[in-house]
């Protein structure tokens, strides 16, 4: 009985030109739903027979994914001066309807009525500050024995425990709910000026892996990252700092507890972006006239020239949670266009 899933889409849209084509704009609303979709089937209890690994797929899962998206432009010319605006944006954003998850002991352990890139972890309160403080709090030993400085999380269940029982729902994921760009080209006689923007918004990610954890790795070796001085340490209990209480080498058990998915590493991943600068000029018609060409321009152009963004460690674009990716890279060109 095993089938293709089926999609639903409907749309609805608005084109419009008004002031002699000077003005335009395009606006879709869109609105589809997933049936059908192949997943395991995680309702399947154990008496049935079977491993984890080794449950059944079938056509139970649902999504539906909803947004709108639009661009508009407008050119006016003014005297020897020529303009041109320009502007897009998407909206998405998606939800599981349906998802053959099987039985949860809490309701916050579903991933049913979330984002398909969701994350999941613990919820931090903050930084234990002092022994009183642990000792006041539930039994956190799950990931090792902790001390003054590292991170404290909720007992969602009110267990008195903190386990994998106190995980749930803490991001959206890295996958933005909206993306934009806008941009203009301003024109004066022969010389033009040209900028692009872009940006996302709505996209988060949990930091994590090496270099976010400073020293990762076998006998404590691995990179740091300059901000590794904002951090909590007996001198300095700084309850907002960046790094919880640090300890040598990745085996180190207060390492293990502090470096769990939590909100504690979940950050905002919003940017605004100068994507390209081109200032061009074309030269004058007798020079090119000479030579036998019908036009000519000169052009200088750069490409991420500078970002926006409470983000610091790395380009916010980047797809990784620790930095470990090659950077986008800044270029400058400088060319010239000869029409025959």
């Amino acid at each position: 009985g095993i089938s293709w899933e089926i999609a639903k889409k409907h749309d609805i849209g608005l084109d419009l030109v008004l002031f002699n084509e000077r003005f335009s704009l395009t606006v879709d609303y869109f609105n589809e739903k997933r049936t059908g979709i192949f997943m395991s089937r995680g309702s399947l209890p154990l008496t049935v027979g079977l491993y984890d690994g080794d449950k059944p797929y079938a056509n139970v899962g649902s999504v539906i994914n909803r947004g709108w998206d639009g661009n508009f432009s407008f050119n006016q010319n003014i005297g020897n001066v020529s303009l041109t605006i320009r502007a897009n944006a998407t909206y998405s954003d998606n939800e599981i309807l349906e998802k053959d998850e099987g039985h949860k002991l809490y309701p916050y352990l579903y991933e049913t009525g979330f984002s398909v890139s969701q994350s999941r972890g613990l919820i931090a309160l903050g930084l234990f500050k002092d022994w009183d403080d642990i000792r006041n709090s539930p039994t956190q030993n799950t990931w090792g024995s902790v001390e003054p400085g590292d991170i404290k999380y909720k007992d969602l269940n009110n267990d008195g425990q903190i386990d994998a029982y106190d995980q749930t729902y803490i991001s959206r994921g890295d996958v933005p709910t909206t993306v934009y760009g806008f941009g203009f080209t301003v024109g004066w006689k022969d010389l033009s000026v040209g900028m692009m923007f872009q940006g996302v918004a709505g996209a988060e990610r949990v930091l994590n892996g090496s270099s976010v954890n400073p020293f990762n790795g076998g006998g404590g070796s691995g990179n740091l990252y300059s901000n590794i001085g904002d951090r909590w340490t007996e001198e300095n209990p700084d309850q907002n700092a960046f790094y919880p209480r640090l300890s040598y080498g990745s085996e180190t058990t207060s390492n293990i507890n502090n470096f769990q998915k939590s909100t504690w590493w979940v950050r905002n991943m919003n940017f605004l972006r100068l994507k390209t600068l081109q200032v061009s000029y074309n030269l004058p018609k007798p020079w090119v006239n000479k030579v036998h060409l019908k036009n000519a321009a000169v052009y200088v152009m750069g490409t991420n020239l500078f970002t926006l963004s409470r983000f610091k460690l790395w380009d916010p674009e980047l797809n990784t949670d620790n930095g470990a990716s090659y950077p986008n890279t800044t270029s400058y060109s400088v060319g010239i266009n000869f029409t025959f």
